[in-house]
Parts: C-alpha cells; structure tokens; sequence
C-alpha cells in the first residue's frame, strides 16, 4: 500500500521536529510505502493581520532539510497567501501523481508515534471498502499538561474511489472526480484503543496567532478560546460556548 501524507505549514518550528520523528521512522521502516508532500504557506487571514509570507523562525530551514535528506518527496513554498485547501491541493497534486492509494493530512502539531501510524494502517487495510476514517486526538491546551477528548477529524482518504479523490474545497473537506462529496461516503472512525494521537492545540505559546486567525475567519464569537490581553494567556471564550448551547470542555491531567 503506498500513502500520501499531506501537509501544509508556517511557524511551526515548536513542535515540528516531534511531529515528523513518527514518520521519518515510518518511511525508513514501516510496513507501507510513504510518499511526502508538505507546502510552506502563510494563510491569507494572516496576510490581512500583517504576517509575513515567510516564517519567522526556523519552519522554511527544517523543511529544506527535510527535503535534502529525502523524507519529503515533494516540498513547495507558496509566492502568495493561500486558503488552507488551496495550499493543501498543491500537496494533494503532488502525491496523486505517485499514484498513491490513500492520502492522509495532518496538522504540524500533530504527534503520531511510528506505532500510532502502524496501527492505524493496518485498521485501514481490514476495512477495504471504506472511504475515509477519521482519527481520534488527546487536544493538549492551554500549559501543555491537560488535554481535552472528543476532536476526531478526517484524515484518510482513499484514492480510488467515485472516479478518483479528486481536490480539497475547504480545509480538510474533499470532492471526488464523480462529484461526490466524501461525508457520503462510507467511514470509520479509528477507535482509541487502536490510536489515540497527541495534538499540542490550543496553547498560551501558541493561542494568540490562532484566535486573531480564526477571529478574522469566523469573527469575534467564531472562535471557541479567546485571549486574555491581562494575564497574557489563552483562555475559553464562555461566550461562544453560550451562544452554541455547548458546555465548557472537561480538562483531564496527564
């Protein structure tokens, strides 16, 4: 089975070398064959808050260097501000044309093991017959040593399905070459005893950058955390959780 592991990144140098270590491990020495693509974009919200297209730290040398050693197949750096799917589709077009059988996206903050990515691999070679999975996350918030359960996104999407896994029309949301869009189609969500992938989230070192990008998409209550300018710190926006009829989420300690 050979996979297409897609990604697009900016300014994710904190987390970006515990991120790929599961994958360099996988492509050196994993059952099934790993083609990699990853794209440097900065989104075009970003643009409209002054961001530079160019990472300010050290993002766009670790990706040169990834792509020297050979674990990114493809690397491209965008010259414009790009949507989210839009940037992933320059991904998405590379690893088609290795002819890969299924494509998997990922965030950089994103920390699967080698085992994680075994296991959930072989989970998708028993459901041949399924379109796409989704992948359960332990969301790590605010200082990093609590996390929040329930955030299982699609990830894997087979290729040869409905005339072929076709573009990205929105973040993580895929259109087949038929027409169809892949919510239905069949799915399975990757159980949790199978994979249960750290995501380093919604952090204080992180948050501010994330709530000012997703303020901009989705407006002042569109985000579900704020930042508290006094206390320099992410915080939960109580009133998207209010007017969402959604209850605060529970935090569990490591």
């Amino acid at each position: 089975m050979k996979v297409g592991l897609i990604a697009s990144g900016y300014n994710c140098e904190q987390f970006l070398a515990e991120c790929v270590a599961g994958w360099r491990q996988f492509k050196a020495h994993g059952e099934h064959e790993l083609v990699c693509s990853f794209v440097h974009n900065c989104f075009k919200e970003n643009q409209e808050l002054g961001f530079s297209r160019r990472s300010s730290d050290n993002t766009m040398d670790m990706f040169d260097s990834y792509f020297s050693e050979g674990f990114l197949d493809y690397y491209d750096v965008s010259k414009e501000y790009l949507n989210e799917h839009q940037a992933r589709n320059i991904c998405l077009k590379n690893v088609l044309s290795s002819d890969v059988d299924y494509v998997w996206t990922i965030g950089l903050d994103e920390i699967y093991s080698f085992e994680d990515i075994s296991k959930i691999l072989k989970f998708v070679q028993m459901n041949p017959f399924i379109t796409w999975f989704k992948v359960n996350y332990k969301n790590y918030v605010f200082d990093g040593d609590q996390w929040i359960d329930g955030f299982c996104p699609p990830r894997i999407f087979k290729v040869a399905a409905h005339g072929g896994l076709k573009e990205l029309y929105y973040d993580d949301d895929f259109v087949y070459n038929d027409g169809t869009d892949y919510k239905a189609a069949p799915c399975l969500e990757v159980p949790r005893n199978i994979a249960h992938v750290k995501h380093m989230t919604w952090l204080h070192s992180n948050g501010k950058a994330k709530v000012e990008y997703q303020k901009k998409r989705w407006g002042d209550d569109g985000c579900s955390y704020s930042w508290n300018y006094d206390e320099n710190k992410l915080v939960f926006n109580t009133d998207f959780h209010k007017k969402n009829n959604i209850p605060l989420p529970t935090l569990i300690k490591e």
